[in-house]
């Protein structure tokens, strides 16, 4: 019985839609995959065979990455996009960042709604991920700024795209599919928070030879298998800066001579990180607390 190789585009209630070849299969999984492989991932190269009517996936390859946050496997960066409206949450775009970094994923910024914001917010954005991202990049999924450049980041490519809710990666995906034409969502007048109109992570092949993945909008997530006092080795620029720090293993937090903490206090853009990192390092260590 020939294997057919493909991609795991999309899943949904134990259905698994895989591209291959130009085409488009709907697949189950048998039972052994799931035993062994845990689960089967958005993202994942498989091997499948029809049997009878249907088709049935029998193996998956071995995986180069796996993240949890967004849950997607073998992507060669993750598109983090962040607009003026909603007001930009940076804790969970660290969050973001941290998990990638935890499994050498590049990571790129996308400040998205260029058309409505000023000059000030992309530049903040900028000053403060330029040194822990690959890129900021600028568009508007609108007038369509910058979306030529983004798809020419796509090509030959797996790209996660993912963000808040109501930030507007449908729409940036819309933008760089043309015909596409998938519903997008609204911000909500009193909360100003987005509805959700992607339910389940899919990837789309583009024209170039790249693959975009849409995720489901966040606004609550964990770190993931990362402690406490490793956290500050997951951000770029703290790391550099602690080589600095009188002792090796610094956490950055109530250690005498830490640089981290000198550079802060002399940096308002990087103060602005630091604030951030001692919000994620109490959240870890309120949680391994109340685990032992």
């Amino acid at each position: 019985m020939e294997k057919i190789k493909g991609k795991v585009i999309k899943g949904v209630g134990g259905r698994y839609s895989v591209f291959s070849n130009g085409e488009k299969y709907s697949c189950f999984a048998q039972k052994k995959v799931k035993y062994f492989y845990d689960d089967v991932t958005v993202g994942d190269d498989v091997l499948f065979v029809k049997q009878g009517k249907d088709y049935v996936l029998t193996d998956i390859l071995p995986r180069r990455n796996s993240l949890v946050r967004p849950a997607v496997s073998n992507v060669d960066g993750v598109f983090v996009v962040v607009a003026p409206l909603p007001q930009p949450d940076l804790n969970l775009v660290d969050k973001v960042i941290v998990n990638c970094n935890k499994q050498s994923v590049p990571v790129t910024i996308v400040v998205n709604k260029l058309d409505i914001a000023d000059e000030r917010f992309a530049e903040d954005i900028a000053a403060q991920y330029d040194k822990e991202t690959s890129a900021v990049l600028a568009v508007s999924s609108r007038t369509g700024e910058g979306i030529c450049e983004l798809r020419a980041a796509i090509a030959y490519k797996t790209m996660c795209l993912t963000g808040q809710s109501a930030v507007g990666k449908t729409s940036i995906l819309n933008s760089l599919m043309p015909g596409l034409n998938l519903p997008t969502g609204e911000l909500s007048a009193k909360t100003d928070r987005g509805k959700h109109t992607t339910r389940h992570n899919q990837i789309y092949p583009l024209d170039n030879g790249g693959y975009i993945v849409d995720t489901a909008g966040f606004s609550l997530f964990d770190l993931v298998d990362v402690k406490s006092d490793d956290l500050g080795l997951y951000f770029s620029e703290i790391f550099e800066i602690s080589k600095g720090c009188r002792f090796t293993m610094c956490t950055h937090t109530a250690e005498p001579d830490c640089a981290v903490k000198e550079q802060a206090r002399t940096d308002a853009v990087f103060d602005k990180k630091y604030q951030r990192y001692l919000a994620l390092y109490k959240e870890l260590k309120e949680k391994e607390d109340k685990r032992f």
